[in-house]
């Protein structure tokens, strides 16, 4: 069934042979394409086929503030956010998530501004906190018709970098890696789609 609840979209399947992962999909509103589209329909086939729940938020410019960089969400007993936005909201909703999308328009070869506000104020972190030892899938498509190689180069180097290997201030994030997709055609939905369930909704290698 697919209900709609104000930008959230969510699919509850019923299943009974098998627990339920719960994915969480956040998307660059402003960034929309007939691409992104056809993906989060693909995205949304998968996961009902294999019987699990999806969530998609679309994410507007203005939602989340931007981040000072007073680190007090690293440094105090409290984690939470100095700047008041949905940022809370939105941490409850993830909750439990077995996989974390980020969907996002590659511009000049790295993120929007809407998704890298919410990369910087470590949404989706708190899930490590949930399963302390154990690392959770969290996975970047970007996507973009026009996106050349380089690009693509480009936003793979930086969102890898980004969530750790070369965060001198954050080294925590090395303990949460991230995966990097990048779709230029309906071709790459497909196989993205493919390679989704593959290696988180089935485990394969």
């Amino acid at each position: 069934m697919l209900l709609f609840a104000g930008d959230i979209y969510i699919i509850n399947i019923t299943v009974t042979t098998m627990d339920v992962m719960k994915i969480f999909c956040l998307l660059d509103a402003a960034g929309k394409s007939s691409l992104s589209m056809d993906l989060v329909k693909r995205i949304e086939a998968v996961t009902r086929k294999e019987g699990h729940s999806l969530e998609v938020l679309d994410l507007y410019e203005g939602d989340l503030a931007y981040c000072t960089g007073c680190l007090r969400c690293w440094s105090s007993e409290s984690t939470e956010c100095v700047t008041k936005d949905r940022l809370p909201e939105i941490e409850m909703r993830l909750s439990g998530c077995g996989l974390l999308l980020f969907l996002v328009p590659v511009r000049f070869g790295t993120f929007s501004s809407t998704i890298k506000i919410a990369v910087d104020k470590g949404l989706g972190n708190k899930l490590h906190e949930e399963k302390p030892g154990k690392r959770y899938p969290r996975l970047f498509i970007g996507f973009g018709e026009d996106t050349s190689d380089e690009e693509t180069r480009c936003f793979t180097d930086i969102i890898e970098k980004h969530m750790g290997k070369a965060d001198i201030v954050h080294p925590e994030l090395s303990e949460m890696p991230a995966d990097v997709m990048v779709t230029r055609s309906l071709v790459d939905n497909e196989e993205i789609c493919s390679r989704i369930v593959r290696m988180y909704l089935r485990g394969e290698k």
